[in-house]
């Protein structure tokens, strides 16, 4: 009978017993509701099983849940006053956790024990294992990212003895999540304490959980990868935990910021690493990678994410210390998808001491190698705030090749071949200084259409000094030694340099007080030379600079600083050619001075020019050339010497293109007895004029030197006799005269001089007539022929009476002068004016003019009769008539 009654009241009245203590119990201790659908008791085997029990903390928040719960009681140790539970079942438990902002647990929300040292009075239990079976765990860490989950496929929890007296009580928990993740923690608790010291290890973690705790700002997605770690945690429950990691393994980790940086096989081993939740801040002494595939692409456009995961950034601020990172052998893949190419390189050695955040200062050295050759290294001390950085950069013969694809994009050049080695020491605090080399060896470059435009053995920049604070930017020596560059022409006259990019704007070039100062102490250049290769024209003129050696001393930006340049070379191999002055191109007001001159320029390479441009070939010759020019606010002056030495141009040859210039009559006018001829060719001009061109300025004083020249040709043929006329080509004539006067006649002998010297030359008689001028003249010669004498005198009886007879008694009483005598004078000119003169006449005395003329050339000059022409005469109302003499070729 006391059998049945045991298992009626264990079977029936006992589960209501459970669930009112278990209430009672939680509510009193916990300030925590529990509710449950079922409790049932087996008093047989003393176990208990709890169905849809819910624990809900002090603000009524549903932190615990589970579909089944079971305990096995061993009720022998009531013998001793403890309540021991064997085993604790929990099945498809669920445990939300959230934090605040700051890391504070807010569910469940755990009361606050007593903290008065008096003993407390608890009940004494244990639970030797807890077992949790398809458990999940909902994390809501606002302090890390919102919506955080864990599924957790078991979780296994053994306690030696759980009490809620102070003491500590072991304890082991295995946690395996849904992808056999597993957390293992070993150690103690002391629940009035609310304190757990316990080892902690991390087995077989993917890397892809890292997915689940990174906020979605981030924007880093981690595909695969392994992490293992060991370590210890000191978890004060009413505070965050202090974590402290032994040691930290990630193998194999890939993960990817956006779509911009990919990370593949990432190995790392980190060692001792201490983490204080509660103080924010992170110890790491060592990390150590050897291994992993970097992919950087470029250009990099952040996106924003959908989901806004950020935390107060006055609380989300971690110290973070790293005693020592060393990174060895990254390789690493730069793609930049804006020019489709990339840059591959090993970070061979990167070793980092002191890395923090807290503004202390910290070092770092560096060895990249590039994989199509050269090698990078830094030395560096930094400090974040303030700002300091102190680093010694190396570049070791770095082929410039791997750079092509950038430096076409930004400058049109092509580099196929080059190394550049630098040593710079670069200082960043509230300025920046920079010092050092640089060299660039072995250089070949080209447009991108493959033409060759430059290359050189050496170029070195010595002692650069760049300084933000002075605003200075000074190289001591530039030397450029063994280098060629070509400008080329196309048949299309498209130029091999046309194309290249620049970075200058149309911009306020005024100087302002805040201008940077650029100086080089001085430019030098050894053995370098120039091409010029036009294939626009046929044949291809091909011209060259050779040999340049010299310096260019003393560049400077600043205003009233002017440069001493002194450079000599080589023009076509054998013409020697210098360079002499002084400039200043630095200077918002540009200057220059300078004087070049070339010797014995041998001018056949230039007959497909003369050929195009003027429709003469060149023959031969040579020339001395002296151009002095001088620019000074913009306004340029020029001199241009030009000395031709025996030379020749060929018969003129169709030329579409060519400016109709008696060229070779010129040539032939200017060039003296020893075959020289000498041009002064002044051009000035303003660079501001948008319709400046130096080609328009030099051609348009060409052109008006050649026509001015022809059309006054005795004023240069009168240098090649001793004291010319200055009017050597204007023979003059009297008034209805056609014979030539003595003082002409000295100017014909002139001309015959200036001839027997110029026998290329041929004359040519111009004709000139001022009718009125001349009828005059011949009127009175045709009175003289009608009257009985040859000169009109009127002392001469014989003149007087046949003047008298010529006029009617009535007509002669009306000329007297006023002593009333006869006018003869009077009469004389009212006879010449009745003479009748026929333009027969006058064109019979221009012809007789010529022929005297010539006669007299040929007779007395002795020049051939074939070497003069006579032109059509010209009627100038001028009061004069003359026979203007030209030469011809």
């Amino acid at each position: 009978m006391l059998v049945l009654a045991y298992l009626l009241l264990g079977f029936f009245y006992v589960p209501k017993i459970i669930q009112q203590q278990l209430q009672k119990q939680l509510q009193t201790n916990l300030n925590m509701q529990a509710e449950m659908s079922k409790v049932s008791f087996n008093p047989l085997t003393f176990t208990t099983a709890i169905n849809d029990l819910q624990l809900t903390d002090s603000n009524n928040q549903n932190w615990y849940q589970s579909k089944q719960t079971g305990i096995n009681f061993d009720p022998t140790n009531l013998l001793w006053g403890e309540w021991k539970f064997s085993d604790l079942n929990l099945k498809q438990p669920q445990i939300t956790l959230l934090t605040d902002a700051k890391g504070q647990v807010l569910i469940p929300a755990l009361p606050d024990f007593p903290t008065s040292p008096e003993p407390q009075e608890y009940i004494n239990f244990s639970i030797d294992k807890i077992t949790l079976t398809q458990g999940k765990m909902n994390l809501q860490a606002n302090n890390i990212k919102q919506d955080f989950s864990l599924g957790l496929k078991t979780i296994e929890i053994s306690h030696d003895q759980f009490s809620l007296a102070d003491i500590d009580t072991n304890f082991n928990i295995k946690i395996t999540t849904e992808d056999d993740e597993v957390l293992t923690l070993n150690g103690s608790y002391n629940h009035p304490q609310q304190n757990i010291q316990s080892k902690l290890s991390l087995i077989n973690w993917q890397a892809q959980t890292l997915n689940k705790v990174l906020p979605d700002k981030l924007m880093i997605k981690t595909q695969g990868g392994m992490i293992q770690a060991n370590g210890q945690v000191n978890w004060e429950l009413s505070q965050k935990p202090i974590l402290n990691f032994s040691d930290v393994k990630i193998q194999d980790l890939n993960t990817q910021w956006q779509d911009h940086i990919q990370l593949d096989t990432f190995q790392a081993n980190i060692t001792d690493v201490e983490i204080d939740t509660q103080t924010q801040k992170i110890n790491i002494e060592t990390i150590d990678s050897s291994n992993a595939n970097w992919q950087l692409n470029w250009p990099v456009t952040v996106e924003s994410s959908n989901t806004d995961n950020s935390v107060d950034e006055a609380d989300s601020t971690w110290q973070i210390d790293i005693n020592h990172i060393n990174i060895k052998k990254w390789p690493v893949t730069i793609t930049d998808d804006d020019i489709n190419s990339s840059l591959s390189l090993q970070v061979t050695q990167l070793d980092l001491q002191g890395v923090n955040n807290s503004n202390q200062q910290f070092s770092a050295t560096s060895q990249i190698d590039l994989t199509q050759g050269g090698t990078l290294s830094f030395n560096s001390k930094q400090q974040l705030s303030p700002l300091d950085i102190q680093t010694e950069l190396i570049l070791d013969a770095i082929e410039l090749t791997q750079f092509a694809p950038w430096i076409a994009d930004e400058s049109g050049l092509v580099f196929t071949q080059g190394k550049l080695n630098t040593k710079q020491n670069i200082k960043i605090n509230d300025d920046f200084m920079l010092t050092g080399d640089l060299s660039i060896n072995d250089a070949n470059i080209q447009n991108q259409s493959a033409q060759p435009i430059a290359d050189w053995n050496q170029l070195n920049i010595a002692a650069t000094s760049i300084s933000s604070a002075e605003k200075t930017i000074t190289i001591d020596q530039i030397s450029l030694d063994n280098a060629n560059s070509n400008i080329i022409i196309d048949p299309n006259k498209n130029i091999n340099i046309q194309n290249l990019k620049s970075d200058s704007d149309d911009k306020d070039t005024e100087k302002t007080e805040n201008d940077w100062v650029i100086k080089v102490g001085a430019i030098n250049i050894k053995d370098t030379s120039t091409a010029l290769i036009d294939e626009s024209i046929t044949p291809t003129v091909k011209t060259s600079i050779s040999e340049l050696s010299g310096q260019i001393k003393g560049l400077s930006s600043e205003t009233l600083s002017k440069a001493d340049v002194d450079i000599s070379g080589k023009f076509n191999q054998f013409s020697p050619l210098s360079i002499q002055g002084k400039i200043n191109p630095l200077s918002s007001d540009a200057y220059t001075d300078l004087k070049v001159v070339i010797k014995d320029l041998d001018l056949l390479v230039f007959s497909p020019y003369a050929i195009q441009s003027v429709a003469f070939p060149i023959n031969g010759g040579k020339l001395d050339v002296e151009l002095e020019y001088s620019l000074n606010q913009h306004e340029l002056r020029g001199k241009n010497n030009l000395l031709f030495k025996q030379f020749k141009l060929g018969s003129k040859t169709p030329s579409p293109d060519a400016v109709d210039l008696p060229l070779k009559l010129a040539v032939s006018l200017l060039t003296d007895l020893n075959g020289e001829m000498k041009i002064n060719l002044p051009v000035s001009g303003n660079l501001n004029d948008p319709e400046f061109s130096y080609g328009g300025l030099v051609g348009k004083a060409f052109f008006k030197l050649i026509t001015s020249i022809v059309a006054s040709p005795f004023k240069i043929l009168g240098a090649l006799i001793p004291n010319p006329d200055p009017n050597l080509s204007d023979i003059q004539f009297t008034s209805g005269s056609a014979e030539i006067l003595e003082s002409e006649q000295t100017k014909l002998n002139q001309i015959a001089e200036i001839i027997a010297q110029k026998p290329d030359l041929n004359l040519q008689l111009n004709p000139q007539i001022d009718p009125a001028f001349d009828t005059a003249g011949l009127k009175e010669t045709s009175l003289l022929e009608k009257a009985p004498f040859a000169t009109f005198d009127t002392d001469n009886a014989d003149v007087t009476t046949w003047l008298e007879v010529q006029i009617t008694p009535e007509e002669l009483a009306t000329y007297h002068n006023a002593q009333d005598e006869v006018d003869y004078p009077l009469i004389w000119k009212a006879l010449i004016d009745r003479q009748q003169i026929s333009e027969e006449q006058i064109n019979a005395l221009v012809q007789q003019r010529n022929l005297n003329i010539k006669n007299y050339l040929i007779e007395n000059a002795n020049i051939s009769a074939e070497k003069v022409f006579v032109e059509q005469s010209q009627i100038q109302n001028n009061n004069q008539s003359l026979i203007k003499i030209g030469v011809s070729n």
